[in-house]
């Protein structure tokens, strides 16, 4: 049931110079820039937030990023 205190959100979202450092474990690399989607669902001052959304190297190797 909907009230005054909820809400519903959804959007886009793009992440730009994406560097991986690895602190000396392995190679650093860059990722592409990636768009994705966010949804947002929140009752109050209490909400969660999914952000869908793939990243990839010059190999063209695909990573998710995903993140609630």
């Amino acid at each position: 049931m909907a009230t005054d205190k909820s809400r519903l959100g959804a959007g886009l979202v793009a992440h730009r110079n994406i560097y991986f450092i690895k602190d000396g474990l392995g190679g650093d690399f860059k990722l592409e820039g990636a768009p994705g989607a966010i949804f947002e669902v929140a009752y109050g001052f209490v909400g969660i937030y999914y952000t869908a959304m793939t990243y990839k190297d010059q190999q063209n190797t695909s990573f998710s990023a995903y993140a609630i």
